[in-house]
């Protein structure tokens, strides 16, 4: 009877449902006919090699959200980040509208990223804001985004082996254990090797065998450069100035289809200083508003009394926020208020930065009483 069975039928419990489609038909989607910017798609990938932390200087393997034009196969937009986060994402998405337009549509995953009052909220959502449509694909479905799932492998993966730090599924366990070993033994010695002025025209020195953070962005751009200029081979063929039949690259596809009229909706710099800014809801209170536990105040609002407004406000500085009302009309830019609980304003990312090392520290006391409990 088993063997009666079908191919898929017979795997059918035997693996769960993502897996069980990499057995079953799939449906190819023409792309050729889109215009640039008509649909981007975004997704994270965890780096599969490590580079040394921005604050701790421990290796750690990044987060990298990437944005693609399905039309061109051009990468628009990208940002690296220390985890998946909705920061990660709108820092992606503002550098993708900024340089190379607004989408008409943004097709995601179901991740945590995208799904969140930051992106898609009525009143104070990113998409709203930009006129674009967030379409998420369905549950197990990573084919049908395979365009940006192929692309981690094209150049993120590829990238990766590129680094002594590389620790992806294919690396040779013996090689992986002895460069992790020695890495861990250079960080612990604190080497420095920047600042030796003999050494200062070499491009790439690190005393960990890893990048540290600005190095790696560096490297990270010469990556997308070369990808966005190479030939990509599900794009049509031209006859290059040599002679030689090929494939087009993303870049020339982009540049082609806006020479034959595509139109392009770009953000201007007035436009783009509160425009890609996350938002909250707050409520007026005597001229003032909190948010993330800080008090901002202006006279302007004494007439917003016991009304809600957006408030704006930038990630790494909370010196301001930027209010507008129910309609989306700019009011007033609020100012810190000072008080006794803090002296200078933290920004949200360093009040994140404190939640996520008070839980480390509170993971490292619970793993010392275990230890102590086994003494």
């Amino acid at each position: 009877l088993h063997d009666k069975l079908g191919n898929v039928c017979r795997e059918d419990g035997r693996k769960g449902k993502r897996e069980l489609k990499t057995l079953q038909g799939y449906t190819e989607r023409e792309f050729i006919h889109l215009d640039p910017a008509e649909i981007y798609s975004a997704d994270g990938h965890t780096f599969d090699a490590e580079v040394l932390h921005p604050d701790s200087g421990k290796p750690f393997r990044p987060e990298i959200t990437t944005i693609i034009d399905i039309a061109t196969r051009r990468i628009v937009g990208w940002s690296i980040d220390l985890a998946e986060s909705q920061l990660a994402v709108l820092d992606a998405i503002s550098n993708a509208c900024t340089s190379c337009g607004i989408p008409a549509i943004l097709y995601v995953d179901n991740g945590k990223g995208y799904k969140n009052a930051m992106m898609g909220d009525e009143a104070t959502g990113l998409m709203g804001r930009i006129g674009a449509t967030l379409v998420h694909s369905a549950p197990y479905s990573s084919q049908s985004r395979g365009v940006i799932e192929r692309l981690h492998h094209t150049v993120w993966v590829a990238a990766a082996k590129m680094l002594p730090s590389y620790m992806g599924a294919d690396m040779d366990k013996e090689a992986s254990g002895k460069v992790h070993k020695a890495s861990r033994a250079l960080a612990k010695q604190d080497i420095r090797l920047k600042g030796v002025p003999a050494l200062a025209n070499i491009a790439r020195l690190s005393a960990h065998l890893m990048p540290d953070w600005q190095a790696f962005r560096r490297f990270w751009q010469e990556r997308v450069d070369e990808y966005n200029n190479r030939p990509h081979r599900s794009l049509p063929k031209v006859l290059d100035t040599s002679g030689k039949r090929r494939h087009m690259t993303p870049n020339e596809l982009w540049a082609l289809k806006v020479a034959q009229g595509a139109k392009l909706i770009m953000v201007d710099e007035a436009e783009r200083h509160y425009l890609f800014l996350p938002r909250k809801l707050a409520t007026v209170q005597r001229e003032r508003v909190r948010l993330h536990g800080s008090d901002y105040v202006h006279a302007a609002l004494a007439e917003y009394h016991g009304e809600r407004v957006q408030v704006a406000f930038r990630t790494d500085n909370g010196e301001h926020v930027w209010l507008f009302d129910d309609h989306g009309r700019y009011i007033c830019r609020a100012d810190w208020l000072a008080s006794g609980v803090d002296y200078f304003p933290k920004s949200l990312r360093d009040k994140a930065k404190e939640k996520r090392i008070d839980a480390q520290v509170k993971r490292l006391a619970h793993k010392q009483a275990v230890m102590e409990a086994a003494r």
